[in-house]
């Protein structure tokens, strides 16, 4: 269902090969869907890209102002600050997530079944949501955003290239006229990659 689902869902951007959509959620923020595939690429690099605070703000300048671990517990998870660029003259948005990196050999002891096009390639999940964290409280200058629950999969294809999905469900506190903005941040974000 959620396959059809994302099938027809409305369509903000799509170019150079990559396709973002925003599914409608009852009653709650909707959720945010992209997926690209990129040119010949390691899946961890992709991974690093977008998960390294240094390598994200490099090609990600124009969607995040800040990001910065928080805390780094060795196995995969840390908690991870994030301020995110909004257009004029809104204020910028800002996050506190909880975040694990999770591999092909993750996924079975977790219970986790990868759909069929993953199964058999290098695959990594990137998972994220917010949290509540002492060192980071809300700051004047941001609306706290709350990212109810997202996720990166990112899997090497067999021509040696990497396919991307991001599915997100966020409420940024935009009301729903402001929606239209995020056409504008997704074609930077895929520009940019």
């Amino acid at each position: 269902r959620r396959e059809l689902a994302a099938r027809s869902a409305p369509l903000l951007v799509e170019q150079h090969g990559a396709r973002a959509s925003v599914l409608p959620a009852d009653s709650a923020p909707p959720i945010i869907c992209v997926h690209c595939d990129l040119g010949v690429a390691r899946s961890l690099d992709v991974v690093k890209l977008i998960a390294d605070p240094k390598e994200r703000l490099a090609w990600d300048s124009a969607g995040v102002r800040e990001m910065s671990v928080l805390e780094s517990y060795g196995d995969g998870r840390d908690h991870i600050y994030v301020r995110l660029a909004t257009p004029w003259p809104m204020q910028d948005r800002d996050l506190v997530q909880a975040r694990r990196h999770l591999t092909t050999k993750d996924f079975s002891p977790l219970g986790i079944e990868l759909p069929m096009q993953c199964r058999g390639r290098e695959t990594h999940l990137l998972i994220f949501r917010s949290v509540p964290f002492a060192t980071a409280p809300e700051r004047a200058d941001c609306v706290r955003a709350d990212a109810i629950l997202g996720g990166y999969l990112v899997t090497q294809r067999e021509d040696g290239g990497v396919s991307l999905f991001l599915s997100a469900q966020m409420d940024t506190g935009l009301p729903p006229s402001m929606m239209n903005n995020m056409r504008k941040l997704a074609s930077s974000m895929m520009n940019n990659m």
